[in-house]
């Protein structure tokens, strides 16, 4: 029985999302996906397996470089191009539930715990006073572990499914469909061909060695690191970055990626 695969992020895949220079003008800042719909919205999509330091800035930097490169020069040499912006949102799929797994952000440690029964956040820019939202600009992120509902079970699939409950299902679950349950509801007219579409996307046999390879290595990176988190959770912010470095370093990943990921600097984690 064939499984399709579960969602990573395959780093030569990525597409340079502004297309803008680094500080020293010779790197190039990516995310994964561009979307532009038939309407002009711009869709910035990525996905994260563990909880990153300064995620939610990064993510918020890279959605307002695109809002403010997203117009030609021809159409910015039009008295009137303010007119032409269209909504940007970055839309982030998590493989961490954020009231477990708490952040840092510039301002401090995030702790701004979801509801029960919660796990969508949606930013937008709001006034306090009168709350007046300015929505041209947003970011959502979907928090997957915290997907699971008692009322409605995401998986198996179910014919009352609306799109959101299939695209949810699809990420929460990718590797529990097969081949033969995917044809059969498809057949049969109960799964939408979007979604058809994707779950082909991720069937494992027809993904070139190269992505199958990145893929392996990103599971077992995912797990190490996740178990990590957890155990390091009791022990201290401080002490549990230490722990998570100390992982990465024995499992091989390089000092630089280290340094990006837990905010140590390269020779505290060469003392490790």
């Amino acid at each position: 029985m064939n499984h399709y695969n579960s969602l990573v992020i395959v780093k030569d895949a990525l597409t340079a999302v502004p297309a803008s220079k680094g500080a020293k003008g010779d790197k190039q800042l990516h995310m994964v996906v561009h979307v532009v719909s038939s309407r002009g919205k711009h869709y910035i999509i990525e996905m994260q397996s563990q909880r990153h330091i300064i995620f939610d800035e990064r993510v918020l930097f890279y959605a307002c470089g695109t809002f403010a490169q997203q117009l030609s020069e021809k159409e910015l040499s039009d008295k009137n191009w303010y007119t032409n912006l269209k909504t940007v949102i970055a839309l982030n799929v998590l493989d961490y539930d954020s009231n477990r797994v708490r952040g840092l952000t510039l301002s401090g440690t995030v702790d701004n715990p979801l509801k029960d029964g919660d796990f969508i956040k949606h930013y937008k820019l709001t006034d306090k006073a009168s709350g007046q939202e300015i929505d041209h600009l947003q970011l959502v992120q979907v928090e997957l572990p915290r997907a699971v509902t008692i009322d409605k079970p995401l998986f198996p699939p179910k014919v009352d499914f609306d799109i959101q409950d299939w695209w949810v299902s699809i990420l929460k679950y990718t590797i529990l469909y097969n081949s033969e349950m995917v044809e059969e509801w498809y057949n049969k007219g109960a799964m939408p061909e979007v979604i058809y579409m994707a779950l082909r996307r991720l069937y494992l046999p027809d993904w070139n060695p190269r992505d199958r390879d990145a893929y392996k290595v990103g599971l077992v990176d995912k797990d190490a690191f996740a178990l990590t988190l957890e155990v390091s959770k009791a022990s201290g912010v401080k002490e549990g970055i230490k722990r998570v470095a100390r992982t990465m370093k024995e499992s091989g990943v390089s000092v630089e990626t280290i340094a990006q990921f837990t905010g140590l600097s390269v020779d505290a984690i060469g003392l490790l």
